[in-house]
């Protein structure tokens, strides 16, 4: 319960669920010689409206170039409370694209040069008194997929960022050609190369068994074998075979 004296003409009763009703009374302390007045009105509170909030872009996608400017965000809200001065704020939970954001300036801004490539969720907070409503903007970065040409001959179209010649021979050159399809602001420019086709490296495989003479019983165990490669490749693979041979390369009895 709150007693008091307020200066203004309007009393806001906060933390109150939705349905609760309270009475309010109210002197009116005169400061001649009238006598006081007194009023007293049971009060209900009700749920927040249903505001809408409404971006121009929901999400925005920008090519970033050294010259790319500040980006307003703008919105606008319906259906909120009337004659109540709002408390508006842009934010993030990624520290690196909160730090972009602007809040001193109508509209706040955002700043791509801080945030840097990648994707970037920025939610608005409108409030009024104790009625609060957020919607967010995503800031996505280009999707592209490539179309791949070997000497002037399409092989089709991809989203991968890798792609393997087959079928050439030692010494075989082939003009490689990259057409990108760019679905936002950045202009993609086609890339090209020539390539050669060498030979497989000569690979070295050293097998070394745990051991190399067992007794054949009944109770022998499995025998480890280990296995260093030299001169292949960083992405090469291997796989173990043979009679009595599994995939952790142990000889089995």
């Amino acid at each position: 319960m709150f007693t008091g004296t307020v200066t203004g003409t309007t009393y806001d009763v906060p933390n109150l669920s939705e349905g609760t009703q309270v009475v309010i009374t109210v002197t009116a302390i005169s400061s001649n010689g009238c006598p006081n007045t007194t009023g007293t009105v049971t009060c209900k509170a009700t749920a927040c409206p249903n505001a809408k909030i409404t971006f121009p872009n929901k999400v925005i996608t920008q090519c970033l170039t050294p010259t790319l400017p500040l980006i307003p965000l703008p919105y606008t809200i319906a259906n909120n409370l009337p004659n109540e001065v709002p408390t508006v704020a842009w934010s993030s939970s990624n520290p690196l694209t909160n730090s972009a954001i602007n809040n001193a300036v109508n509209p706040a801004t955002f700043n791509p040069q801080i945030a840097k490539e990648g994707i970037h969720t920025l939610v608005l907070t409108y409030q009024q008194k104790d009625c609060i409503w957020k919607d967010s903007i995503l800031g996505v970065p280009c999707a592209s997929e490539y179309e791949v040409f070997i000497n002037g001959v399409s092989k089709g179209k991809q989203t991968g960022l890798t792609y393997t010649a087959s079928g050439l021979v030692e010494g075989e050159m082939v003009e490689l050609q990259i057409k990108s399809t760019s679905t936002c602001e950045c202009p993609i420019p086609t890339v090209m190369t020539t390539c050669t086709a060498k030979a497989c490296p000569t690979v070295v495989l050293k097998l070394t068994p745990s051991q190399t003479s067992i007794c054949l019983t009944a109770t022998v165990t499995k025998i480890k074998v280990e296995v260093s490669v030299t001169g292949n490749t960083p992405d090469g693979k291997g796989t173990w075979s043979g009679t009595g041979v599994d995939r952790m390369a142990i000889l089995i009895q």
